[in-house]
């Protein structure tokens, strides 16, 4: 059968075939779990996971700034990412330095719209907004 051998914590540190559980002190039959698991209360327990580094956490915060998409109230979906949020702002300054009514403008499904100054501070409004959501890490 296997065992898991535990120390006096009830951490499993090993896990072995035996034909009795009495060959070894601290053994317990191992039905589940591996080395690192602790037996509380007879009890397996996994460990806790791995702590996740800054670095992780950082790249995962990333990866959701960069699948940013909101939606105005006229229901015209942009992408919301750094890069969109750039532009958008970008494009703001162009309509009010140029006097212009809109521009042309491709929302997040690829579709060219004619957008207002208006409208692009709502959709940049908006992706600041959830950016700042995703941005602290704790």
């Amino acid at each position: 059968m296997r065992a898991h051998q535990l120390d006096a914590n009830g951490i499993v540190i090993n896990t072995v075939v035996v034909d009795s559980l009495d060959v070894i002190a601290g053994l317990v039959e191992a039905t589940i779990g591996g080395i690192g698991w602790t037996m509380i209360d007879g009890v397996l327990t996994p460990p806790p996971p791995p702590p996740t580094t800054r670095d992780d956490l950082k790249m995962v915060r990333q990866s959701e700034v960069e699948a940013i998409k909101v939606t105005t109230q006229s229901g015209k979906t942009f992408d919301g990412d750094e890069i969109s949020q750039d532009r958008m702002a970008r494009g703001i300054l162009g309509l009010q330095a140029a006097g212009a009514e809109s521009v042309t403008w491709v929302l997040a499904d690829n579709t060219p719209i004619q957008v207002t100054a208006t409208e692009l501070g709502e959709a940049l409004a908006l992706a600041g907004a959830a950016q700042a959501a995703v941005w602290v890490i704790e």
